[in-house]
């Protein structure tokens, strides 16, 4: 047993010795009036010591009988008592005393009853708990995927203008507290108007779909890419320097280089697209001035002749 175990066992037990002391205290009170008043006003009016004897005897006889059986039914319900703090605490049933056929039995047939009603309500509890704490995971990861749909764009699987609001403010911050470097890319598709006016929107968003492959395909998990809106896409690179990131959108045009599309039976065509890219906190240490010094960079990759990457190092005037 454990410590609450025992302590309850010891209850029992002593609640037990009690009653078998009263018992034997208070069956002591009348014998000992008894003996009284025989040894005082009975004896000496008696003949005889072998009369005394046989009154004694015939008194005391029917006494002790009594006593004894006071004393065995004061035991059986201690023992009782005793048994029930044990069974209790280890959670036992009362069958060792509800197959009496004596009002002990019929008690703890009723509380056998009660404690098996308590059981099934606990085991329903339980069920109930447990479904419920499955519910609530299964709530939770619905919230947190409806979460990341909200963040994500449908067409391209890649992240939503409103995440990279807020991952680009939460890198500025980042790399402020830690004295870090990182960069941002905007890439534009070169001439996707004419692809759209030419060959309709839905191929257009073919295009744009592989494109967004090709962005995923090729960073690595700590990027985020999203898309910036139209036919823009939108990178923040940490813990890059400038050359790091010009290596980077280098690979991603020419995996956009390497894409052909066949609209409506036409020759294949091939794409390509233009970089700006910023670097905190040479070009800018807000959101607003990065983003300013990545779109006059990529508008100089495009004046200088599209399909290149251009870096800003330093702030728009």
């Amino acid at each position: 047993m454990g410590e609450r175990s025992g302590e309850k066992f010891l209850v029992g037990e002593t609640v037990k010795r009690k009653l078998i002391v009263s018992h034997l205290l208070s069956s002591l009170v009348p014998f000992i009036v008894i003996l009284y008043l025989f040894l005082s006003y009975l004896s000496p009016r008696m003949p005889g010591g072998v009369l005394n004897t046989a009154v004694l005897v015939a008194i005391f006889i029917p006494i002790g009988v009594l006593v004894f059986i006071g004393y065995y039914l004061a035991w059986d319900i201690g023992h009782v008592l005793a048994v029930l703090a044990r069974n209790a605490e280890a959670k036992e049933g009362f069958g060792e005393f509800a197959a009496r056929g004596d009002e002990i039995g019929a008690i703890m047939r009723s509380f056998s009853q009660t404690l098996e009603a308590l059981r099934r309500r606990t085991d329903e509890v339980n069920l109930f708990s447990t479904k419920l704490e499955a519910a609530n995971q299964e709530l939770g990861q619905m919230n947190r995927r409806l979460r990341e749909l909200s963040y994500m764009d449908d067409l391209t699987g890649v992240h939503n203008r409103r995440y990279f609001n807020l991952a680009l403010e939460e890198e500025v911050h980042r790399s402020e507290r830690y004295h870090r470097r990182f960069c941002l890319a905007i890439l534009d598709l070169d001439h996707f108007k004419i692809i759209n006016d030419e060959h309709g929107h839905a191929n257009g968003d073919r295009v744009l779909a592989e494109v967004g492959r090709i962005l995923k395909e090729n960073t690595r998990t700590s990027d985020v890419v999203c898309r910036f809106g139209g036919e823009e896409f939108a990178m923040v690179i940490p813990e890059t320097a400038a050359d790091k990131a010009m290596l980077l959108a280098e690979k991603l045009l020419q995996g956009i280089r390497s894409l052909e599309f066949t609209f409506d039976g036409s020759p294949a065509v091939k794409i390509t697209a233009s970089v700006g890219v910023s670097v905190y906190p040479e070009a800018g240490r807000t959101s607003d001035e990065l983003l300013s010094s990545a779109d006059r960079a990529l508008y100089r990759a495009k004046v200088e002749g599209r399909d290149r990457v251009c870096v800003r190092e330093e702030p728009v005037n």
